[in-house]
């Protein structure tokens, strides 16, 4: 099994190769784009020539290009900035721990001797630790939770979004997307809260009006300025 700190550089590698291609697709579309419309200015330019008809809309296929090649040199730099930002969260996640505890972190995951894992292992609960995979690769002590509670969203009426939320003492908020299924989506989503909040008795629980109080009187959260992590 992969130890933490290659899954985090294979994390890194798999969205930088994600990026890369999203760029390759793009730029090779603007490219063949540029190529029909010099071949189609090259058969306009002869058909002028010879006074024979022509009616192919050449200029789409520049319009087209340059369209492909800005949306290209947006991409790049949205990614770009995404990925450098992605970094950083897991820079200063793994700061947050010295070398004999990242030690601890790595025993506890290798062995495998999971309280909570889902099949794709990117949500894991050990002994003393949180291993989130989801957004970006995150670690987090049960000691530093201060708040969680579970959360449905829809769309017109539909469940688009079942999710844990995970509030710690940075004031950061840490989603965990694991993958309910069936008719039994909220009790499998409240089954992982008590789960979380057995590990973590000093933490707040649910989302009601007293709680988020609660939350920014005794730890400063302010749940529509806090920062995702």
């Amino acid at each position: 099994m992969d130890q933490l700190p290659d899954i985090f550089q294979k994390w890194f590698r798999r969205q930088l190769y994600i990026a890369l291609a999203v760029l390759l697709v793009t730029l090779t579309t603007a490219l063949i784009a540029l190529f029909l419309g010099v071949y189609f200015q090259i058969r306009y330019n002869a058909a002028v020539a010879a006074n024979n008809g022509f009616t192919v809309g050449v200029d789409d296929f520049y319009v087209l290009f340059y369209m492909l090649a800005g949306l290209t040199g947006g991409l790049a730099i949205g990614l770009t900035i995404y990925l450098i930002s992605k970094n950083r969260l897991i820079q200063a996640g793994t700061a947050r721990y010295s070398p004999p505890e990242w030690q601890q972190i790595v025993q506890e995951y290798t062995q495998q001797d999971y309280l909570f894992s889902d099949r794709e292992r990117r949500t894991v609960f050990s002994r003393n630790y949180l291993y989130n995979f989801n957004s970006y690769p995150d670690v987090l002590r049960w000691g530093d939770i201060v708040w969680v509670f579970g959360m449905l969203n829809r769309l017109n009426g539909v469940a688009v979004n079942n999710t844990v939320i995970v509030y710690s003492r940075d004031q950061a908020r840490h989603i965990l997307n694991v993958a309910f299924s069936g008719k039994k989506q909220q009790s499998q989503r409240d089954e992982l809260v008590r789960l979380i909040a057995g590990r973590c008795p000093q933490a707040l629980i649910g989302y009601q009006p007293a709680t988020i109080q609660s939350a920014k009187d005794y730890y400063g959260i302010d749940v529509n300025r806090a920062k995702s992590r």
